[in-house]
């Protein structure tokens, strides 16, 4: 009887690790499913695999040799890291609701330590991501425990062990092929092979970068200095200059009203990453005349391609070096990956270059410093130029990158962003309370960036007495609204839209006219990053073949329009909703056209940047404090916190025609409804 009941035991803990091998295998499937091509076959081609590699893990637990036992503990160890890394996969899938590309590879590897650490821990390794995932590599565990216990007593003779090794071998080897072929191991394996490779390709371009001859280069004038600012992830839509509805730019809200600095309201980045952006800026690579730099696909392959073409065009450093200029480049990025980051790469050819951090041992956040810390070495770099020789300082700022809280000094005080008003609906939702906190981080990561350009530029000022010009733009965009703010996976037009501003010291006005009229009066034409190379020769003067005057928007032929200009992948600027609104507002055979649902001031500032001067709005009628009023909102769980007489406040710049649309309109208050209106009408 005890016999009896001891082989039901087993059999019953048999049964149990079968079923819960099973599971874990459709598991690990629905996983790589949900992250691959949804059909049955992608669904059982890892289902079958996963069923097997566990399977003969726990086949294998009643052989003792030690051969086996570590054959059988790196498999099993294989399992539980394999649990880790698809539920990983899976759970960034679902934050996120895209695979992990090869532009992700190129985001966290082309990053420092500190920046991919918190992204990370934003985004993949969340307390609840880090909680599912360690209880599903403890299940794995916990059914290898169960079906070693299951199968360790079973009774076989020495050929039966032999056979079961046998096949729980060949088992392992099938699994292995099977997962080989699935999808997702595909696209990983071709993704860390294409970014390896292309690790190669940079490293082959570092070792004869600063030994390359640049092109024939002459500057006739002498005494002039260039400064270069380049930002980082700052979308103009979000500033104040630009229309924002936060006052986060005052420094650059008062260059509109200065005739020695201009306001480029249409440029935009080549690409939604630093280090492609940056490179095109900085080279003599052009999307419009340049067929390698761009392509209809945007896969690993193409991107590869993109990035190893630039290697082989002229850079605005070296360039300079050979028409004398002493060159300078100061950043607040690290230099870590300089064997592998052309940026770093193409730092390390200026004359006198430096960064606030050398290398990362930690991930403490204090270590990359704000901005502010570039401003004494800025003096003293301009103290070891020779004020007689050209000059060409380039400054690689932190900017907005996020984390954006850590952008800023710890003292600064935020922008007064109130989130209701601006983001409406969004900032009732209790599953967006981390946007808005990063909304009002952003904004004041930008009003900082703004002091610095203004003491930056208060330091060239005093320091410069000869033909000088500052200018400054973004790397790229942002968009914090999307999950992923600056992937072009999931391309939006904010990862592209950049602040761009040029300002010229007298004496530059008075030695190039012509420059400065044609700067101003091609200030609202669109401008694309690619093209910073022929601009920076425009303005110095640099005689060079690589030079082109159509594409230099200092030049009265400069020749770039939305029909014409180009991003990376071929996107056409034409297609981004702003540029269609700005062509056909005013034009006669064009309908009017009314914003619909203007209901925050964030969607009325960038409605009146667009050029737009029609609107509709929602319209409450409300009792508050035992008064009535009218809000803005279209239904009670939309309200934004705004009270229609301070909407009707913000139409700074005008408007044509204001649909106002009352959601609760009923004979009962309309005789209140209209005194209201009359009242604000007066």
């Amino acid at each position: 009887m005890l016999n009896y009941i001891a082989k039901a035991k087993q059999s019953l803990l048999a049964a149990a690790s079968i079923a819960m091998i099973l599971f874990w295998a459709a598991a690990q499937a629905f996983f790589m499913l949900r992250i691959g091509q949804r059909d049955f076959k992608e669904f059982m081609l890892p289902f079958t695999a996963c069923c097997l590699l566990l399977g003969a893990t726990v086949a294998l637990s009643p052989f003792h040799s030690k051969i086996i036992r570590f054959f059988r503990y790196m498999l099993a160890g294989f399992c539980i890291l394999f649990a880790f890394l698809s539920v990983i996969a899976y759970l960034y899938y679902r934050e996120q609701r895209y695979r992990f590309s090869y532009t992700d590879v190129l985001a966290f590897l082309q990053s420092d330590f500190y920046e991919s650490y918190y992204y990370s821990s934003a985004h993949i390794f969340t307390p609840r991501n880090i909680t599912f995932t360690f209880l599903f590599m403890a299940l794995t565990l916990l059914i290898i425990k169960l079906g070693a216990s299951a199968f360790a007593h079973i009774a076989m003779n020495l050929k039966r062990r032999i056979a079961l090794a046998a096949v729980s071998s060949a088992a392992v080897c099938v699994a292995f092929i099977l997962l080989a072929d699935h999808n997702v191991v595909k696209t990983a394996y071709s993704t860390s092979d294409d970014y390896f490779k292309d690790i190669r390709v940079f490293r082959e371009y570092n070792s004869t970068f600063k030994d390359q001859l640049a092109d024939a280069a002459y500057k006739k004038e002498k005494g002039e200095l260039y400064v270069i600012v380049i930002g980082e992830s700052a979308c103009r839509d979000y500033m104040h200059c630009y229309g924002g509805p936060a006052e986060n730019t005052p420094w650059a809200d008062a260059l509109r009203e200065q005739p020695d600095k201009v306001v480029f309201e249409n440029a935009y980045s080549y690409f939604s990453n630093t280090e492609p952006s940056v490179i095109a800026a900085l080279t003599d690579s052009r999307a419009l005349t340049d067929m390698l730099l761009w392509t209809d696909n945007k896969d690993s392959k193409s991107i590869r391609q993109g990035i190893a073409a630039i290697s082989k065009h002229q850079n605005l450093v070296s360039i300079s070096r050979r028409a004398g200029i002493h060159t300078a480049w100061l950043s607040n990025q690290t230099s870590w990956g300089i064997w592998d980051n052309r940026v770093s790469s193409l730092t390390n050819t200026a004359d006198d270059t430096q960064f606030t951090i050398s290398n990362l041992h930690s991930l403490r956040a204090e270590l990359l410093p704000s901005d502010g810390v570039l401003l004494p070495l800025i003096e003293q770099a301009l103290d070891r130029m020779d004020p007689s020789n050209n000059n060409l300082l380039v400054v690689h700022l932190a900017g907005s990158h996020a984390p954006y809280y850590h952008r800023y000094p710890n003292d600064y005080s935020l922008v007064n962003a109130d989130e209701p008003k601006h983001l409406g609906r969004l900032a009732r939702d209790r599953n967006k309370e981390n946007l808005k906190n990063t909304y009002q981080h952003y904004l004041t990561s930008i009003k900082y960036t703004d002091e610095v350009l203004k003491s930056i530029h208060e330091t060239v000022m005093r320091r410069i007495d000869g033909p000088a010009f500052l200018l400054y733009f973004s790397d790229h965009g942002e968009d914090f609204f999307s999950e992923s703010p600056h992937n072009w996976e999931v391309f939006t037009w904010q990862m592209v839209r950049i602040p761009m501003f040029l300002w010229f010291s007298q004496a530059y006005q008075e030695r190039y006219p012509d420059k400065v009229r044609s700067v101003q009066a091609n200030r609202e034409k669109i401008f694309t990053g690619d093209l910073v190379y022929d601009l920076y020769l425009g303005l110095t003067g640099i005689e060079t073949k690589g030079y082109t005057e159509e594409y230099d928007i200092s030049s009265e032929k400069y020749c770039l329009t939305p029909e014409n200009a180009i991003l990376f992948g071929g996107k056409q600027v034409k297609t981004d909703p702003g540029v269609i609104a700005a062509q056909n507002i005013g034009l006669e055979h064009v309908p009017a056209l009314a914003a619909h649902r203007v209901n925050t001031l964030f969607k009325l500032k960038q409605a009146q940047a667009s050029g737009l001067r029609r609107f509709e709005v929602d319209i409450w009628h409300e009792e508050s404090g035992g008064r009535s009023i009218l809000s803005v909102g279209h239904d009670p769980e939309s309200m934004a916190d705004l009270n229609f007489s301070e909407y009707l406040g913000q139409l700074a710049r005008g408007f044509d025609f204001l649909w106002m649309d009352m959601k609760n309109l009923t004979e009962e208050n309309s005789d209140t409804v209209l005194v209201l209106l009359n009242d604000l009408d007066a």
